[in-house]
């Protein structure tokens, strides 16, 4: 489920977007930007919320941001998620975006590799067994 909320400000426009971006779901990414790219036009894309984007998705970032270049405007991506960010530098697109600000880090999961007998990261009393 992909949602995106825009508001208009004095200086940009913000589109909020949360959820999946995918094949699905890019097309009402697209309806959501692609007003919002006028010639001189900022846009701010807060991504923040995206929890999954695939190549469909990256592809609507880079149409929407060729689009504000080509008019004079800018595309900034406001702290964008993890997932976003992990695709972004594996396509190596990072570099051309404007992103300001970045998406808190995830919660880190303790580690489950062992060393000796009990858990890494863990307390030694959790990692030890019971007698």
């Amino acid at each position: 489920m992909l949602s995106c909320d825009t508001q208009n400000t004095d200086t940009h426009t913000l589109v909020t977007v949360s959820g999946e971006v995918d094949l699905d779901t890019c097309g009402r990414l697209w309806d959501a930007l692609r007003p919002c790219l006028r010639p001189g036009a900022r846009t701010v894309l807060d991504g923040s919320g995206i929890t999954f984007i695939d190549c469909c998705g990256l592809r609507i970032l880079e149409l929407a941001r060729l689009r504000a270049d080509a008019g004079g405007g800018r595309l900034v991506l406001a702290a964008p998620s993890e997932p976003m960010l992990r695709l972004m530098e594996l396509a190596g697109v990072t570099d051309s975006f404007t992103i300001v600000g970045r998406a808190r880090p995830p919660i880190p999961q303790p580690s489950t590799r062992r060393i000796g007998n009990r858990a890494r990261g863990l307390p030694r009393s959790v990692g030890q067994p019971v007698r």
